[in-house]
């Protein structure tokens, strides 16, 4: 028999048993991980996991097979992304749902669920967020926690899963940022990253923080409230729109397309293409000059202060209520005794 025939009737003979036993969508997504690791560069890796790993946030853990195009349309089209990092995540997609046809996971043949979908950019510059427009938002509310993700989004040009993985353990008050990665290679995943500087303006509003422990944001925070004030002040806010504008006037500021790049964690070629068209040097500085102070927001360690003592007062009350929630309050040796107190029973 021919080995091109041969190699037909192997990934026939896969497909038959994927059938009958479906693979998920997570195992699919290792194994595909798994092969492009000898091969990939630590930021495409890094990339191809975010992607995948939205994928599966959204759609949870169904087999690969039973994924659909609408779902796709949702995930890729329904997120508050900019048209070309739309385009970019359905590029990942497509190279995921091909590798996954060509080993056998999904029908040989026939088009996967990708396919259909197409993400047209046009060519305009991406709306980034203005000094006046910062200033807006930074103003138009109260809330300690919205506030110290705006601060933290607009002057360090974090991406979205790096803000909602970031721990206070990876920040060096006044100095540096770690934003971790990870490479898998040959089934380890090992952390990998790069350090992003603390400019005087994000550094105002992050020290009343400084020797916090645990995660920095809390998921709602940047998915749900941080939309609704932009909403409410009628100010177009995209996802990655903060991060964009830091680059810009990030740029604006060094005039280096190396340091641009290193903070960002991107390629050279990439800071050229995203950013054509850099604003003035002296809007660069209004932007990085938004502390506390000049957007009016007076007192901003004590409102910090008054946040993190009802937060603590609020899980004080929580850990209060969990006796009463617990089958026994006693641990088992106060039970021990106290059954045994009572002399044996006899049935």
């Amino acid at each position: 028999m021919p080995a091109k025939h041969k190699m037909q009737k192997m990934k026939n003979k896969k497909h038959a048993l994927t059938l009958s036993n479906p693979p998920r969508l997570s195992e699919v997504i290792h194994h595909f991980l798994a092969s492009k690791a000898p091969q990939s560069r630590h930021a495409y890796l890094a990339t191809l996991g975010y992607t995948l790993g939205s994928l599966t946030r959204v759609l949870g853990n169904p087999p690969v097979s039973a994924v659909t195009t609408r779902q796709l349309c949702q995930s890729v089209l329904g997120s508050r992304l900019t048209l070309r990092s739309k385009k970019q995540r359905l590029a990942v997609i497509k190279t995921f749902f091909s590798w996954s046809r060509a080993n056998g996971y999904l029908p040989p043949h026939y088009p996967t669920p990708a396919d259909p979908i197409r993400v047209v950019v046009p060519s305009i510059p991406p709306v980034i967020l203005t000094p006046p427009k910062l200033k807006k938002l930074l103003a138009g509310t109260k809330d300690v926690e919205v506030l110290l993700a705006i601060a933290l989004s607009a002057f360090s040009g974090l991406r979205h899963d790096d803000l909602i993985s970031l721990r206070w353990e990876e920040i060096i008050p006044a100095r540096l940022i770690l934003v971790q990665q990870f490479r898998l290679q040959e089934r380890v995943v090992t952390p990998v990253g790069h350090w992003v500087p603390i400019p005087p303006a994000l550094d105002a509003w992050l020290r009343p923080f400084y020797g916090s422990q645990g995660l920095v944001l809390a998921e709602s925070v940047l998915e749900t409230r941080l939309p609704a004030l932009a909403a409410t002040l009628g100010i177009e806010l995209w996802t990655c729109a903060p991060r964009y504008s830091y680059g810009a006037y990030r740029y604006a500021l060094t005039g280096s397309v190396e340091t641009t790049a290193m903070e960002l964690g991107l390629s050279f070629r990439d800071v050229r293409d995203d950013y054509p068209h850099i604003p003035p040097e002296a809007e660069a500085r209004q932007y990085f000059s938004l502390i506390p102070e000049a957007v009016g927001l007076r007192g901003w360690p004590a409102l910090v202060a008054n946040h993190r003592s009802r937060r603590q007062a609020l899980r004080n009350r929580k850990l209060a209520l969990l006796p009463a929630l617990l089958p026994s309050a006693t641990s088992p040796a106060e039970n021990f005794q106290n059954n045994h107190a009572k002399g044996p029973t006899y049935e």
